[in-house]
């Protein structure tokens, strides 16, 4: 058969891969000392039971081994047609290298160019390994004929330096795409034993297309170097010319002629199947695909999260620190697609993405449902990422680990789609591109936010500092369009010059700052998605808090670290009940920023709150806020917070001055809440916030999955064992401690000062629960959560350090004064409370009785479960895989204390763990997938209560997980995503999948 192959476009370097589709026979084993096909001739393909390959290289060459057999390549011009070529003999496996010298076409054959040049030496392994190919039916082979070809083997282009190339050539992969899901599965070995020469063009030659034809058992092994046309394999080879016409001009990119639409075809690919597990900070190797900047910059061997950095490492944020391929591959970037805007197939099929592909497809997950040790899953696993280059002993040394890594291939569709889109250069267009124009309300907005008085000027970077990681969006449109508010130094109605730095309180190195919304480019990530609407409204409200109050600002405080860093020095000129009423108005949101921030990610950051625990706040309106401001002016200079400007490297030195000025904040607090009268107050609870009643925002819980946490509105899940209170000065601190202030790309010591001045804050709130509660029950409630801790570790809750004798003035009325408090402030909070999740309020009489009965479950149990689990009830015997209902279990693990720095396993109780269960989806990072029928709920129920070991867990998983290795784990996680984003078409995002169990 005959392939056209003069649409190929120019070569480049590049290191190749291994790619293939159609059919193939079983090879047979070649060896040194013997080869059935020696002395044979090749001719066009009687049937098509060879791989192709294409490599790009010079097109004069003449190889003899004429003592030990070997592979002889002739030049010569057939008809007028230029220079072609034929296979003279057949290589047999040698032990030692064969000479190998250039060669110029004539008209009647060839002769030496240069005369005397010496080319590296063409060499062959001494032994050829042994392929398990499993052989196709004589009636498939029918679909093998081009151009569709059985296997490509590809090339690695190594080196090209003055137009000498070095080609090393590797074994490909046998695959079939007509008949059906088989895969034919091979060892993956290295390219530089197999076959390697060096080669010199001249005149400024075209490189030429070399086919190599692997022959299957009885066929022989040969290669033909032509330029624009294939030969084939047949049991009984004879030599043939082949015929070219003379060279064209190497055709221009197929980028420019696009089969796919990047938004239309690729874009839903990559969100459903890559952006699972690469997105934002925690990608592996920071290869972020959730937008296609992302694709485009590529991959870097340095971790973002690096708990031992000594030094401040630079910010590699997507659409932030640099704005162009070439500024990235500055930044130690290296690409994962090919760059060349003329590169081949062969050679765009060798980047790291369509190897990592293509690597899956040839090496599936093994049928086993646990995947093997050779995994590795932890949150602090070593990450691989191997350039081009690497690539080939990266796939040698892990075969299974493809991508998607760890889970199953992408099905047939998707992987050819993905594939061509990558050989046609992976074209991409910008998003909306015939909507382009902003909203007007963009305009509204940028022009309320850069106003000229300095009470403009301060409201703005108050608003900036505390919005800089929302994803803003017009509810009164319909578009789907979400921007960032970011800090530019052109003003509004130019294109926006993003001022890029570490913290929204840096210098921004400007005398006047300009506030912009700008266009999100990424996908909305569970993980990171934190929406804040904007309208008409909210302006207004703006303008009662900052704009309206008879305060005045004289002048924008400056930059100093030692004022930006402290919101009580830095924004004294703004009411303090104006700026807790903002942070109440979406108290959510600013939470949740502490949760989807870069900060809270690891055992060690998650470690120092509990696992589930309620969140009430102090009433903006209460006689508690009435000297605040005084208060907050006298205690400024106590009131610091972490900076890597501050941090030691050890973390030790900087805990100990923080920790003093703790000390003389909490004497000075104790003092004013000494001075307080809140007796009229405390008889209805009225300095609690009720939201007026109908905020939902008047009470959260917050829940820690080990190495993440999440938060959501409303108090859901039986009575905790915690709870915070927060005033305007402790939320305020916990902003800007585990948000504004903290750089992710900074020192371990400054990571370290961060986690541990966040013990005092959680105290702090606890302590103001504690408030709430009679004198006695204090102590003994503080002793009972800080079981086996250091005396000093309680007095910073209620002791040494802080402690108010006098009662709340609440009228307690049993001996359970924690759960009857919990009571009076449900009945405080009234309408606020937000019943979405609490499955006590579950519709369905079916599924209500059941999920309470599972979230009834206590104990030693609940141990083996995993932190998040989605759990999707079938509605019935066959049901639509849309209509189910989906809940969230959510381990609620025991524990003596949080006192512990460092390994908290040490202080597990699993007698006092409980499992909270949450209608809906909580959580960005699902441990596992459970899925039951509606009446299957009992035993499924039962099986749970029943656990006593990880044997116990892993037949339990096989009756009901949807496990990372099964192969309906992707038409799974589609329904759960699509379903997911029905029931919160504004909040929903991407769940991740780097958390998904092994078990």
């Amino acid at each position: 058969m005959i392939r056209n192959r003069s649409s190929q476009p120019k070569s480049g370097p590049s290191c190749g891969s291994v790619a293939g589709s159609g059919c193939c026979r079983r090879f047979s084993r070649w060896r040194s000392t013997s080869h059935r096909a020696a002395g044979r001739r090749v001719d066009r393909a009687k049937d098509t039971t060879g791989a192709v390959t294409h490599v790009a290289a010079p097109v004069l060459y003449r190889a003899n081994a004429p003592s030990r057999g070997g592979l002889a390549v002739s030049c010569g011009s057939v008809r007028g047609r230029g220079p072609v070529a034929s296979v003279q003999s057949l290589p047999a496996a040698v032990s030692g290298p064969l000479s190998m010298s250039s060669h110029r076409a004539t008209a009647g054959g060839s002769s030496l160019w240069p005369p005397a040049r010496s080319v590296t030496p063409l060499r062959f392994p001494s032994a050829w390994p042994a392929f398990s190919w499993a052989p196709r039916k004589p009636a498939e082979l029918q679909d093998c004929l081009f151009p569709t070809p059985v296997v490509s083997i590809e090339p690695c282009i190594l080196l090209n330096v003055n137009q000498e190339s070095l080609y090393r050539i590797h074994p490909g992969v046998c695959m079939s795409e007509v008949s059906g899901p088989k895969r034919l599965r091979k060892p993956t070995l290295p390219c530089g034993p197999v076959i390697e020469w060096a080669a010199t063009c001249h005149d400024g030659a075209s490189p030429a297309m070399i086919e190599f034809h692997w022959m299957s058992r009885g066929c022989t092994w040969g290669a033909a170097l032509l330029l624009g046309l294939s030969v084939g394999c047949t049991q009984a080879a004879v030599s043939t010319p082949v015929v070219s016409r003379e060279p064209a001009p190497p055709p221009p990119s197929t980028a420019g002629i696009a089969t796919f639409d990047y938004w239309r075809d690729i874009h839903p690919i990559i969100e459903r199947r890559c952006v699972v597990c690469h997105g934002c900070y925690d990608s592996p190797c920071q290869l972020n695909l959730s937008a296609y900047e992302g694709l485009a910059r590529g991959a870097n061997k340095k971790p973002v999260y690096d708990g031992t950095r000594l030094l401040a490492a630079e910010p590699t944020r997507l659409f932030e620190d640099a704005h162009t391929v070439a500024a990235w591959r500055e930044k130690d970037f290296f690409p994962v697609l090919q760059e060349q805007a003329q590169a081949t197939v062969q050679e765009r099929r060798a980047g790291v993405v369509a190897r990592s592909l293509l690597l899956k497809q040839a090496h599936p997950l093994p049928p086993d449902p646990l995947l093997p040790d050779t995994f590795d899953l932890g949150l602090d696993a070593k990450q691989q990422c191997p350039t081009e280059s690497q690539f080939e002993r990266f796939a040698e040394k892990h075969p299974l680990w493809g991508m998607p890594y760890g889970l199953p291939g992408l099905n047939d569709q998707e992987h050819r789609i993905l594939m061509q889109w990558i050989e046609e250069g992976a074209p991409y267009r910008e998003a909306n591109q015939t909507a382009s124009a902003l909203p007007v309300q963009v305009g509204e907005w940028e022009t309320f936010l850069n106003g000229e008085t300095p009470k403009q000027q301060l409201m703005s970077r108050y608003l900036y500092e505390h919005l800089h990681l929302v994803h803003l969006y017009f509810d009164t449109r319909q578009d789907g369009r979400w921007y960032r508010l970011v800090r530019s130094r052109s003003a509004p109605g130019q294109p926006i010059d993003l001022i890029a730095t570490r913290r929204p309180y840096d210098d921004p190195g400007v005398s006047r700052v300009y506030y912009r919304l700008q266009p999100l480019r990424d996908s909305l990530l569970a993980k990171t998605h934190i929406p804040y609407a904007l309208n008409p409204l909210r302006m207004q409200r703006y303008r009662e808090l900052f704009l309206d109050a008879p305060d005045e600002v004289r002048a924008v405080p400056s930059y100093e670290v030692g004022v930006a860093s402290n919101p009580f020095v830095a924004f004294r000129d703004l009411p303090v009940r104006s700026r807790y009423r903002f942070l109440l108005d979406d108290a959510l949101v600013f939470v949740m920023q502490f949760i989807k921030g870069p900060v809270c990610r690891g055992h060690v950051a998650l470690d120092v709150i509990d696992d589930r625990f309620w969140i009430f706040f102090v009433d903006p309106d209460s006689g508690a806020l009435d000297q605040k401001e005084e208060f907050l002016a006298e205690n400024s200079r106590h009131l610091y917070m972490p900076t890597p400007e501050g941090a030691s490297p050890l973390g030790l030195i900087s805990w100990l001055k923080y920790s003093r000025m703790q000390d003389e904040f909490l004497k000075a607090k104790q003092a004013y809440i000494e001075r307080l009268n809140l007796r009229d107050e405390a008889s209805d609870l009225s300095f609690i916030w009720d939201g007026r009643r109908e905020n939902r925002n008047a009470a959260l819980t917050v829940f820690r999955h080990a190495d993440s946490s999440s938060v959501v509105q409303g108090l859901v899940g039986d009575e905790p064992k915690t709870a915070w209170l927060l005033s305007y000065d402790l939320f305020e601190r916990i902003y800007y401690l585990l948000v504004a202030g903290f750089d992710v790309y900074s020192f371990a010591g400054h990571q370290l000062d961060t986690r541990l001045y966040m013990d005092f804050l959680r105290m702090e709130g606890e302590f103001n629960f504690l408030l709430l509660l009679p004198h006695q029950e204090r102590e003994r409630l503080r002793d009972f959560w800080y079981r086996d801790a250091p005396q000093t570790v309680k007095d910073y809750v209620y002791g040494r350090h802080i402690s108010v004798r006098k009662e709340s003035g609440i009228r307690y009325r049993t001996n359970e004064p924690k759960r009857e408090l919990f009571g009076l402030l449900r009945e405080r909070l009234g309408e606020a409370l937000n019943q979405a999740y609490d499955v006590a309020h579950e519709s369905d009489a079916e599924l209500a009785g059941p999920l309470r009965r599972l979230a009834q479950v206590k104990g030693r149990a609940l141990q083996w479960l995993p932190e998040v689990a989605v759990l999707s009830v079938e509605g019935g015997t066959a049901p639509d895989t849309r209509q189910d209902r989906l809940f969230t279990l959510l381990h609620d693990n025991g524990f003596l204390n949080l006192a512990a720095l460092f390994d908290p396993e040490s202080h597990r109780l699993p007698d006092e763990d409980g499992l909270t269960v949450a209608r809906g989806i909580v959580g960005a990072y699902p441990n596992v997938f459970y899925r039951v029928g509606k009446a299957e709920l009992p035993a499924f129920i039962a099986a749970v209560a029943g656990l006593t070991s990880e044997d116990d867990y892993r037949r339990f998983a096989s009756r009901y997980a949807v496990r990372r290795t099964s192969p309906q784990f992707w038409p799974h996680s589609d329904a759960v995503q699509e379903t997911y984003r029905r029931l919160d078409p504004i909040g929903a995002g991407l769940l991740d999948y780097n958390r998904l169990e092994n078990r």
